[in-house]
């Protein structure tokens, strides 16, 4: 846990239309300033990007950091690490306090995280964020949370992997390091952590993270 050490930025500004109303002499010029009106007023608005956070923290004390921009098929950095000014206009918009976003956990929704506060760390922003869901979250178990209101919404899945399941994916680990060079005692000193089962495209199917 690293706090005020953290280090993600884009604005995104909504123009709201000013209505003028205008007495004019010719009717003609009122009814299609009016169709004008109309038009502006059905045009379809640009989706604004969505954005995924990565939760993470032990003992109730949790942060949340920017990770990706989803915009349409196109995924975008939230912002560099030196530029300052766009983290700060991040922050601004995504993280002010009582800003809240939907909890997603094992490829499902699981409950919300509400931001405190956020603050500077040594190239990035983050929030400390309060959370409300049944996952026990802590150390290595973190969480995604996202301003999107469509992706994660089916059915939470998580569980440990079976035995065979375990067996298989070490066996593949192996082969794929041993195929790049790295030495038996090199591979006996690997650790695993957090091996989990889930359904992340909810097709009934389990992958092995």
């Amino acid at each position: 846990m690293h706090k005020n050490s953290y280090c993600p930025a884009i604005s995104i500004t909504t123009f709201a239309p000013a209505l003028i109303a205008v007495v004019l002499f010719s009717v003609l010029f009122c009814s299609r300033q009016h169709e004008a009106a109309a038009r502006m007023a059905v045009a379809p608005q640009r989706n604004q990007p969505a954005v995924i956070f990565a939760v993470s923290g032990d003992a109730g004390e949790f942060n949340m950091d920017a990770v990706v921009m989803v915009d349409g098929k196109q995924l975008h950095q939230p912002f560099a690490d030196d530029q300052k000014d766009r983290q700060k206009k991040f922050a601004d918009e995504y993280f002010k306090t009582g800003r809240q976003y939907r909890l997603t956990f094992g490829g499902g929704s699981a409950g919300t995280v509400t931001v405190k506060k956020w603050s500077e760390g040594c190239n990035s922003v983050h929030a400390e964020v309060s959370t409300s869901t049944s996952a026990h979250l802590g150390g290595q178990v973190k969480a995604l949370a996202t301003s999107s209101n469509s992706m994660g919404k089916q059915a939470s899945a998580r569980r440990a992997p079976t035995d065979s399941e375990r067996a298989a994916t070490l066996d593949l680990v192996k082969r794929i390091y041993t195929q790049h060079g790295t030495t038996a005692s090199l591979y006996r000193s690997m650790k695993v952590t957090n091996l989990t089962a889930t359904d992340l495209d909810g097709d009934g199917k389990y992958e092995i993270i």
